[in-house]
Parts: C-alpha cells; sequence; structure tokens
C-alpha cells in the first residue's frame, strides 16, 4: 500500500508545532537558535508550506523539551494500558511519508511506540537524527543496490 493510499484522519503538524512553541512562551528565532534550525524554515513548518522530516520533528520536540508524540496528540488522555484499533491510530504526514502512532501519545511509560513509513527512496531528513530512549527499527523491504 503507498503511503499516500492510506485513508485517516490527519493531525496538523503546522498547527501543533506553533501551538507548542507558542505555549512554551519562545519566538520562532529563540526555537531556531535552541533546534539548529533556520527560523525561515521553521516558519515554512508553521504555516503548512512544507513538512518536516523525521529528524527535524526530533530536534524540535529537543529543542522544546517534549516527546515527539507530543506534536500529534494536543491532550491525550494517558493510560497504563493503551488499546487501539487501526482506525484510531493518529496520523501524520511527513515529507514523503507517514507518521503513525501506536498508543504512545496515550501511554503513562516513558515508552513511545510509532510507525514511520517512508516512500520509496526517502529518508528521515538531510539532518542527523539524535533523541534520548531506544529505537527498534523493523524494516519491511529495502530497495536493492542498498547496503545494510
Amino acid at each position: 500500500m503507498a503511503v499516500n493510499d492510506r485513508k485517516a484522519s490527519f493531525i496538523d503538524v503546522a498547527v501543533r508545532s506553533q501551538e507548542l512553541r507558542q505555549g512554551h512562551g519562545i519566538s520562532i528565532r529563540a526555537l531556531a537558535q535552541k533546534s539548529g534550525l533556520s527560523a525561515n524554515a521553521l516558519s515554512m513548518i508553521e504555516r503548512g508550506k512544507t513538512s518536516p522530516s523525521v529528524s527535524i520533528l526530533y530536534k524540535l520536540a529537543d529543542a522544546l523539551e517534549t516527546p515527539i508524540t507530543t506534536f500529534f496528540s494536543p491532550s491525550a488522555e494517558r493510560r497504563q494500558v493503551v488499546f487501539m484499533k487501526l482506525s484510531e491510530h493518529t496520523h501524520v504526514p511527513l515529507l514523503r511519508g507517514i507518521w503513525e502512532g501506536l498508543g504512545g501519545e496515550h501511554f503513562i511509560g516513558r515508552v513511545e511506540p510509532f510507525i514511520i513509513t517512508l516512500e520509496t527512496g526517502a529518508d528521515s531528513g538531510h539532518q542527523s537524527m539524535l533523541h534520548s530512549g531506544h529505537e527498534f527499527v523493523f524494516l519491511l523491504a529495502r530497495t536493492t543496490g542498498v547496503s545494510g
């Protein structure tokens, strides 16, 4: 199934990014300085002119000292056990891909499970992706010629 074929309700990352920044009481320039991104790039994200890459979302989450899942759920109820039907998953369009929450935005614990589906030839972005915690990578397919 192609990334664009999924039918789901999407979270507006542009609006959510602006809400988070304003909620922390900082300007675009201050967030740019903390995140290492340009003020112009942040402005374009907040105006919905571009979709952030995975690495950019991690940089923003780190600069705002908030979990990455905060971008995808404004006020999710947190629980010890999370059960979600596929139709209830949060979906967020990314640059050449889609982020799908697996309940981490509702979980009390420190685990934030999600799936990122990228189009063929896509990657996590030009920026290095640094974050605290652990990663579990489950690769379903790869193109020929890619070493791993």
